[in-house]
């Protein structure tokens, strides 16, 4: 399993974070089964390339993996079956700017694929026939960029509230949301609303995921030294509560995650890297 991560054209890098290239090139005698984490990801998923049934079983969605599809707000596992090669591209937006670019409420739609042929604009239909057509990875790169592009000029990326408490979010996890939103002209309960009406989940969820995002990614990587170490590094008041939270996310604890071999996160070690967001040009 091979996982590689491409920028964007720089004027885009505000807006699309990466393309994520993820290809399965081998062949199993019975089918094998992986699960991958919750995300903080949200962006367009083209599965451009596949000799078998790609399964997938999230809760919401259960079956083949569709073609090409928005990725809303993953907050349960996702698990895979297959037991032969595919090949799979991500386009991830950074965060807040998928309501920039969709705006339409996500409010109840967590872990739901949206087909691309489900949308007005057929856009996304052709580019996904186009993805799938191109020589390579190279072409594919320089297709999404063109039609980003000229797509996405009229996108507005000033900030505003929801992108005000993200970034205060990712700098300080562990703070209670009424500090977070301490420097926005909004009452608490108006604030919840929006960012609820903005975002798809509440500003409490949406922080329990930052969370978590930040602790699995450490886990993953072995950036720590004791499991209380990292608890309290991503703003865990104990051990035993980064626990808790950590077998809602993913029905398993750290410990027993550990002792899995999973591929998927072995290959893409999870890049939901809190601390490594960027926002415009750096």
């Amino acid at each position: 399993m091979r996982y590689v991560e491409h920028l964007p054209a720089p004027p885009l890098r505000s807006i699309v974070r990466y393309y994520g290239f993820l290809d399965q090139p081998d062949t199993f005698d019975e089918a094998i089964t992986h699960v991958t984490p919750p995300s903080l990801s949200k962006g367009l998923m083209f599965h451009f390339y596949r000799e078998s049934e790609l399964l997938t079983d999230n809760g919401v969605f259960k079956g083949n993996l569709p073609l090409g599809f928005i990725m809303t707000q993953a907050v349960k596992p996702n698990s895979w079956t297959f037991d032969k090669g595919w090949s799979i591209l991500a386009v991830i937006f950074q965060p807040g700017m998928f309501r920039k670019i969709f705006p339409f409420s996500t409010v109840g739609l967590s872990d739901y694929f949206i087909l691309f042929d489900d949308l007005k604009n057929k856009c996304y239909v052709d580019l996904l026939e186009q993805i799938s057509l191109a020589s390579d990875n190279n072409a594919r790169i320089e297709l999404l960029d063109n039609f980003f592009l000229s797509e996405l000029t009229e996108v507005d990326t000033n900030d505003d509230y929801v992108d005000i408490f993200i970034k205060s979010l990712f700098k300080s996890p562990s703070n209670p949301i009424h500090e977070l939103t301490k420097d926005i002209p909004m009452t608490d309960r108006n604030f919840r609303r929006y960012f609820l009406r903005e975002i798809g989940l509440s500003p409490k969820k949406y922080q329990r995921l930052v969370k978590f995002s930040k602790a699995f990614h450490l886990l993953q990587t072995g950036r720590f030294n004791k499991l209380s170490d990292l608890a309290y590094s991503c703003g865990y008041y104990d051990q035993s509560t980064f626990i808790r939270e950590f077998k809602q996310f993913l029905d398993t604890t750290p410990s027993e995650f550990l002792r899995q071999i999973n591929p998927f996160a072995e290959s893409i070690h999870w890049k939901d890297k809190t601390d490594e967001y960027s926002y415009g040009m750096e």
